[in-house]
């Protein structure tokens, strides 16, 4: 996964999710927990999750440096599953699987019942979705 450290730096920071937005493909079916791009908002900062080159398998993580940066056709996504679940919860874990294809985000402690999102690349666009936590 390309841009993996800025994962590493929010989770090291704890940042704290404040805003998911979800772009949706132009022209195509707008499917909940789907887009070509997922914008996160930490207080730290934001990431743009995307697909690599097209044809690879890769996720690249961007940093946006305002909020002018995430694209104009975005759709808040924080009544969505699963973010909803995940805002004001701190960035505690942050692992790329799948050989970059995938990242799983640990968001609240252990001991606070921890949930896991797990942004997957499929094709040209990313699914996000609940999932365990890591073995």
């Amino acid at each position: 996964m390309t841009g993996f450290d800025l994962f590493a730096r929010a989770r090291d920071a704890r940042a704290v999710l404040l805003e998911a937005h979800r772009v949706p493909p132009i022209g195509g079916a707008d499917e909940e927990g789907r887009g070509i791009a997922f914008a996160l908002v930490f207080d730290a900062g934001r990431v743009l999750v995307a697909p690599g080159s097209p044809g690879g398998r890769e996720l690249h993580a961007i940093a946006l440096e305002s909020a002018d940066d995430v694209p104009s056709n975005a759709v808040p996504a924080n009544e969505e599953e699963p973010w909803w679940r995940l805002l004001g919860a701190p960035l505690v874990g942050a692992w790329c699987e799948e050989e970059g294809a995938a990242i799983r985000l640990q968001l609240r402690d252990d001991a606070d019942a921890p949930r896991f999102v797990l942004l997957r690349r499929e094709g040209a666009s990313v699914r996000a979705a609940l999932a365990r936590a890591p073995r």
